[in-house]
């Protein structure tokens, strides 16, 4: 009778320890905000995530992308940033690429560290990322950033750099506001595609390459007079 009962009470033993894992798993589960790129990327058979909280900075998330896109791989990231989970694509084309990119009719945004260059383009105006959101409704009031004939934002264009003395936190808080400010202004129109973007993840700072020098005078014309 003993061998039966202690037989009994070892069998609820292993069955609790075997459910207190999945219980944990659901307790512990994170919500996610995904992008709506990275939902489609994802559906690829050669699609990878890249998991930032492991990484440095901002650089060696350059290389992980850049190794990829070498690969010819469909890639992601994804990090946890204030207890929930941020999933989004981005792009840095593989150094051994000799093709050129062109990107055309696009919303261009300029990111630097935590500023981005205002709506109204001047270079020495920058503002914190905290404000994108309302960048973005000034960006979807204009017209023209509409493309043609169709209630539709022409894609973002980001170009996004982050200096490497910051650390990888500095990426994730950047990257976790570009993420929610889209998603937010997406699920206010009712279309995940009614303004995509794309970061594109870069190794210097387009704001840090000084204007052309404005062009040469013109040389001054004399009339010509006429002789009798």
């Amino acid at each position: 009778m003993k061998t039966l009962l202690y037989s009994f009470i070892l069998l609820i033993l292993l069955f609790s320890c075997e459910q207190l894992p999945n219980q944990e798993n659901i307790d512990n589960a994170l919500p996610e905000v995904s992008s709506y790129q990275f939902l489609e990327f994802k559906k690829e058979s050669n699609f990878e995530t890249i998991a930032i909280d492991t990484l440095q900075n901002f650089g060696a998330v350059i290389k992980n992308m850049e190794r990829l896109s070498c690969e010819d791989k469909y890639f992601g990231l994804s990090f946890t940033e204030n207890d929930t989970i941020f999933n989004l694509t981005g792009y840095s084309g593989c150094p051994d690429d000799t093709s050129i990119s062109c990107y055309f009719n696009v919303n261009r945004i300029y990111i630097k560290n935590d500023s981005l260059q205002s709506y109204s383009g001047a270079i020495e105006k920058m503002i914190p990322i905290q404000h994108l959101g309302a960048e973005l409704e000034q960006i979807s009031n204009n017209e023209l950033s509409f493309r043609w004939d169709r209630n539709v934002l022409k894609p973002a264009m980001i170009h996004l750099f982050i200096d490497d003395k910051f650390g990888i936190e500095k990426t994730k808080s950047v990257l976790k506001e570009i993420t929610r400010e889209f998603n937010k202004i997406n699920s206010v129109h009712g279309a995940e595609n009614y303004f995509p973007y794309f970061i594109h993840f870069e190794s210097y700072s387009w704001l840090d390459i000084p204007a052309p020098p404005p062009p040469p005078a013109l040389p001054e014309i004399f009339p010509v007079e006429e002789i009798d």
